[in-house]
């Protein structure tokens, strides 16, 4: 399969139609995430040969390209995600991987591409998928009578050794002794403090952020600001920059890839 700019948009569209049926039918008419294009439902690595693209940096830009619009086939409802995504399409060196910035961002797809036609046949093909995930295998059924020979409560070990019954691990263990020769005085200094993860009632914080991490709208810059208005994101947590996985504002490394995060 040779690789063309303009068809493998309609290849991209297909496949992302395809596994929404079969995975989450619900989605052709709701919206759901980039997160979920790149990583569940249309991933490079399982789809690159239908897609019909030989590089990583192929998939990337066709997905840019679907994001912002071309074809007409999706459209993101983050107005500062599209507007960036077609300003880097339209610069000299376009950063491909852009879409990663906004993960969280949902998309929907475009009611009017979906023909009855295609609709019809992505059906015929998911579900013979499933059938073909069905298949039983030819596995030998042990019977009720054989279960009780077997695994019967009265049978004795072949192996024609003597079990012996073993004490609990720790059983004749001595009590450690609790207090030290100090008089039993502990430096409060040295005892782990636990800081909670989350701001305490009667304390008011501002967003950290002016944009939201997820979807780049702007924040009210007002106080128990949680949530972002416009696409619901918490936006006392990150994006990896990677793979979209929720990070805390304070660590350093995602926990699902192992990409280093900016601070």
């Amino acid at each position: 399969m040779t690789f063309d700019e303009h068809e493998v948009l309609g290849r991209f569209h297909r496949a992302l139609v395809r596994e929404i049926q079969a995975k989450n039918p619900e989605h052709i008419s709701s919206p759901f995430t980039v997160a979920e294009i790149y990583q569940n439902l249309v991933p490079y690595r399982t789809h690159r040969d239908e897609l019909g693209v030989e590089m990583n940096a192929d998939y990337e830009h066709a997905l840019l390209r679907l994001l912002a619009g071309e074809g007409d086939f999706l459209s993101i409802e983050s107005r500062t995600a599209r507007q960036e995504i077609r300003e880097e399409l339209d610069s000299p060196n376009p950063n491909t991987g852009l879409y990663r910035d906004f993960a969280a961002a949902d998309v929907r797809l475009n009611p009017d591409r979906l023909d009855e036609t295609l609709m019809e046949e992505v059906s015929r093909e998911a579900e013979a998928a499933t059938q073909d995930d069905d298949e039983p295998t030819e596995v030998e059924v042990m019977g009720e009578e054989d279960v009780e020979e077997s695994f019967g409560e009265e049978s004795a070990p072949e192996d024609g050794y003597e079990r012996l019954e073993v004490e609990p691990l720790g059983a004749n263990l001595e009590p450690i002794e609790e207090v030290e020769e100090s008089g039993g005085e502990v430096d409060s200094a040295e005892l782990p403090v636990e800081l909670p993860d989350e701001v305490g009632e009667g304390q008011v914080d501002l967003p950290p952020f002016e944009n939201c991490p997820w979807c780049r709208e702007a924040l009210p810059q007002q106080a128990r600001v949680r949530f972002c208005p416009f696409c619901g994101s918490d936006v006392q947590r990150v994006p990896c920059p990677a793979c979209g996985e929720e990070l805390r504002l304070t660590w350093r490394f995602c926990i699902a890839c192992g990409t280093e995060v900016e601070s």
